[in-house]
């Protein structure tokens, strides 16, 4: 079996976009190493960011969800065609690549990659060498029997820009013959001209596997077939933490937050400020180290850093390779987050959590899912942070009670993950040799 990875990441980038995404992607190539049989290759991230909600809505004046896809089927493909500008561009392509590795632009491509989540040089080659892109694309696509895409928290109200960009990379690998697995992932659109494009590809994808059942709910109200649906933990849960991994060069910064509490704060979005300072003093005063995770430090460091200059926590260093991250959560006696897969981070590393209601049902659902006592407390204002202190001090009282908790659900998601992703490409397997 062929298995190709649509808007594959790469892998040991420490300028990774979201480190729980970088998390996620590691964790399933070691996945699709151990399924027997299996060869796996990946596609571009990205290839095609000029199918965007801007063009996709100005289309939708004089055509259908469906007839639009088709026409950007007809223009990859013909795109992809055989020919000298193909040729000239595929070249180009190849020295844009090169000079990725050029030692004077290293610097410069990985400040891109850095701030962008994407290098300068391959954001050039998917904006401007369209005709090459189509041909790697397309000719990787029919020589797979499955692509599967990693959907995490994508599939959002708040990230709609690209959505038909990705919902079309689907669209054409089903026109392309191969079977389509959307994998890992949560389903939270509720904009109407989104969900219309979504009910045109989704039902048809092969196999889904949701990452907490809220979303499964929703995915058979957009028309996807309950049979197709397996609820099925993040692939993130496949990461294991050794029992040695902090004994390392941080191990000044581990002595200095022993039974502290760190703090991994989404900054995508509006954030009490003067709450998270209050409660971040209040924990100093009674003697607790506080320190700010940023997960995502593109999007989180603005408001770690104004949090840790007014309250005298201190910053995790953002350019820990993503092993030393995870097992840095190892270090507190306590993690408050409101981050999907800060929390899985804090549990894999068998911490107690205070989880936070961010602006989407992942979170909830994934708690929902892991039948826990834990309880995802509202977010961070003025009204509820009493709540989450308190919440955070009861925590803190029953440590060593909570610590096994995490141990027990990181051990049972990490279980239920590697029997469902296998019994589902078994099924996969036995239907391509029947």
């Amino acid at each position: 079996m062929n298995i190709l990875v649509l808007d594959d990441r790469p892998i040991g980038r420490r300028e990774f976009f979201n480190r729980g995404d970088e998390m996620m992607v590691v964790a399933l190539h070691r996945l699709l190493t151990e399924i027997s049989g299996a060869r796996c290759s990946s596609s571009p991230w990205k290839p095609f960011p000029y199918f965007r909600m801007g063009a996709y809505k100005e289309n939708l004046r004089r055509r259908s969800s469906e007839e639009i896809l088709n026409d950007w089927v007809q223009e990859v493909t013909a795109r992809a065609q055989p020919g000298l500008a193909q040729a000239v561009e595929s070249k180009a392509s190849r020295v844009l690549k090169r000079a990725e590795a050029f030692r004077p632009l290293a610097a410069m491509e990985k400040r891109w990659q850095r701030r962008h989540g994407v290098g300068l040089f391959e954001r050039m080659r998917v904006t401007l060498l369209r005709k090459a892109l189509a041909a790697e694309v397309v000719t990787r696509l029919r020589d797979a029997d499955v692509a599967l895409w990693l959907g995490g928290g994508i599939l959002a109200d708040h990230l709609l820009t690209y959505l038909p960009s990705f919902l079309f990379e689907l669209y054409l690998a089903q026109r392309l013959g191969c079977r389509t697995i959307v994998a890992s992932y949560s389903f939270t659109v509720t904009d109407p001209l989104a969900r219309e494009v979504a009910a045109v590809v989704l039902p048809a994808v092969d196999v889904h596997l949701v990452r907490e059942p809220l979303s499964e709910q929703r995915l058979i109200e957009l028309g996807v077939p309950p049979e197709r649906i397996h609820v099925l933990p993040d692939f993130a849960w496949a990461w294991e933490v050794p029992a040695n991994s902090s004994q390392d060069a941080l191990g000044q910064w581990r002595n200095r937050l022993r039974n502290g509490v760190g703090l991994a704060i989404r900054g995508d979005r509006a954030v009490h400020v003067d709450g998270w300072v209050q409660v971040a003093r209040n924990l100093r005063a009674a003697g607790r180290p506080v320190a700010l995770i940023q997960t995502c430090p593109s999007q989180d460091a603005p408001v770690a850093r104004k949090i840790a200059a007014e309250s005298g926590a201190q910053l995790l260093p953002t350019t820990l390779p993503l092993a030393a991250l995870i097992s840095s959560f190892g270090w507190f006696d306590l993690v408050v987050t409101d981050r999907f897969h800060g929390a899985i981070m804090a549990l894999v590393a068998g911490v107690p959590v205070v989880p936070l209601e961010a602006n989407t049902i992942k979170l909830r659902g994934m708690f929902q899912m892991a039948a826990t006592p834990y309880r995802v407390r509202p977010p961070m204002s003025a009204s509820t942070k009493d709540e989450i202190l308190g919440a955070m001090l009861e925590t803190l009282a029953q440590q060593e009670l909570w610590a096994a908790e995490s141990r027990v659900i990181a051990d049972t998601m990490r279980r239920q993950l590697r029997n469902g992703f296998f019994s589902v490409f078994t099924s996969l397997q036995e239907a391509q040799s029947s």
